[in-house]
């Protein structure tokens, strides 16, 4: 059985098309406020939460004798994070004192000699200046009694006693000299002494500093992860055994499209959501602009012009570049590196 279709009212029909109407406009300025809202603050929901990560390794190569550090632990500056067996360590630098100590006792006993030779140097320099004196005049008698002995005035006795004379004289002289040099021998042996002190010393230090670094200490604040070492393993200095997150450097690394960067700068205000707990937001300040990101259009096959692939769509991705964003109140309870997170620029 058919029923017979109404026509409308007239009034119902155009509020009708008036509600259809109001619709359309309603969802145009929606999206015309989002696009500009966007084109102010530019967003972004491809970021992620990162912070400064110290690779902690071994001081010293040695057997490690204490853990005192687990996974996940927080731990402040100064902590002690594990220990190498100090035995190894604590010998050489008894070995590198006694060394000191031996260098310091021979100095001494050095010191004692020269003071005991001081005497012997002072009357060497004044025998010295006599025997130089007796030399002088003995071979000055010599010169004078050889031509009065040629000519028979004077006798070969008195010849020969001043020849003797003037040979013991040079003979005391160069007992003399002999006893200088010495005194000043004993100078130098000492300055070689004071520098294999010097050596010693520095060795000294070395060894300590060596024993010091047993003993591993965080270097700031923060949480330890990838904590794999147990007491009794073998380290080396260069292979990491733990990582430590700073606590005081918590930063977003956002990615915004090439299109977007005219408008971002250092120093425009960021808000930061996390995916973990969207409720709390995260204010912090546009810190820079990345300049570069590898690329796949253009390889260099051995030429100087790039080789660009065929390709039958031609549709033209924006580039996206990372923009570094420090946090300003971050919540360290909230915050794990690699955390997704959403950003948003400009004031809101």
């Amino acid at each position: 059985m058919m029923f017979p279709i109404e026509p409308l009212e007239p009034t119902k029909r155009y509020l009708g098309w008036a509600v259809f109407a109001g619709t359309v406009v309603a969802a145009f300025v929606s999206t015309w406020v989002v696009l500009s809202n966007l084109s102010v603050n530019p967003r972004s929901t491809d970021a992620f939460l990162a912070a400064d990560i110290a690779n902690i390794s071994a001081g010293v190569p040695g057997q490690v004798s204490a853990v005192h550090v687990g996974e996940n632990d927080l731990v402040a500056k100064g902590d002690l994070l594990f220990e190498i067996d100090p035995s190894n360590y604590e010998l050489e630098r008894a070995q590198a004192e006694a060394n000191v100590a031996a260098i310091q006792a021979a100095i001494r006993e050095a010191e004692r000699t020269i003071r005991a030779e001081s005497a012997n140097a002072v009357s060497a320099a004044a025998e010295i200046e006599r025997a130089t004196q007796n030399l002088s005049l003995a071979q000055a008698t010599v010169s004078r009694l050889r031509p009065l002995v040629e000519q028979g005035i004077a006798s070969r006795q008195s010849l020969d006693e001043a020849e003797t004379a003037a040979a013991d004289a040079a003979v005391s002289l160069q007992i003399a000299t002999q006893t200088a040099e010495a005194a000043d021998e004993l100078v130098k042996t000492t300055d070689v002494l004071n520098a294999n002190l010097a050596a010693a010393q520095a060795t000294l230090a070395i060894s300590e500093h060596m024993l010091s670094r047993t003993k591993i200490i965080a270097p700031f604040d923060g949480k330890a992860v990838g904590v794999s070492i147990v007491a009794g393993e073998w380290v080396l200095p260069d292979a990491p055994v733990l990582s430590l997150i700073n606590d005081a450097s918590w930063y977003t690394e956002a990615f915004f499209k090439e299109t977007e960067l005219a408008e971002i700068r250092h120093g425009i205000p960021a808000t930061i959501w996390i995916l973990s707990n969207p409720d709390q937001p995260i204010h912090g300040t546009v810190h820079s602009v990345g300049w570069g990101v590898q690329t796949e259009d253009a390889l260099e096959l051995g030429s100087l012009l790039p080789y660009v692939p065929p390709t039958t769509d031609w549709v033209r991705l924006a580039k996206r570049y990372p923009v570094h964003i420090e946090l300003e109140d971050p919540l360290p309870d909230f915050l794990r590196v690699g955390a997704s997170a959403t950003v948003s620029l400009g004031t809101p």
